[in-house]
């Protein structure tokens, strides 16, 4: 939360990279490695932008992909590098051959905690039926994020930073969102009935 240190843990880890690259270089497996480097989420947990970066040996698919990818594409990438078939219950797309402008990406959180301004203990309400520890749900689509809080059934959106393509129209609105979450959370066993209680919030 402190910028001076965030900074500082980045330095400190590029310094670590560096030194891990070049040690693969040093001896001569660099060629034969595939490097990837990503983040699990932003700093502080917003709908924002991370990293994900894989180096191929030899350079193979250097490319810039911009439209939206995700963590789960990492697994279906690596399998298709390998020419190994993707199973039918692995999510996610292989980035070899970059994606449709288009695809929603989803998130989860848990639900929002409460900070005792006392004792500064951190709490979290307990999970319940039907979406338990789901307290938040996101869908991307292209430069706009729209989360539902499962907990307040309360929808809010924004524009991710610095997002770098060009969305047009393809940014969709809040019940479009409304119902690819619902169809999201039905797909995985999820009763999704009572998102029809869902308040938009357009501030």
């Amino acid at each position: 939360y402190e910028n001076e240190f965030y900074y500082d843990s980045i330095l400190d880890f590029d310094q670590h990279f560096e030194k891990l690259y070049k040690n693969l270089e040093a001896e001569g497996i660099l060629d034969n490695t595939v490097i990837i480097l990503a983040s699990d989420h932003t700093q502080k947990w917003t709908n924002g932008r991370t990293l994900l970066m894989m180096l191929f040996p030899e350079g193979q698919y250097a490319q810039t992909i911009i439209p939206n990818v995700q963590n789960l594409d990492i697994a279906p990438t690596i399998l298709d590098y390998l020419d190994i078939h993707q199973p039918s219950w692995m999510a996610g797309d292989s980035l070899l051959n970059g994606m449709p402008e288009t695809r929603p990406i989803f998130t989860a959180k848990i639900p929002k905690s409460i900070k005792d301004k006392i004792t500064g203990k951190v709490t979290y309400p307990k999970s319940k039926a039907p979406f338990y520890q789901f307290g938040r749900m996101s869908v991307i689509l292209c430069d706009t994020w729209y989360e539902l809080d499962t907990t307040e059934m309360v929808m809010t959106q924004g524009k991710i930073k610095d997002h770098a393509g060009d969305c047009q129209s393809a940014s969709g609105n809040m019940e479009e969102a409304l119902q690819l979450l619902s169809g999201h959370f039905k797909d995985y066993g999820y009763d999704p009935s009572s998102l029809a209680q869902t308040v938009f919030d357009q501030e």
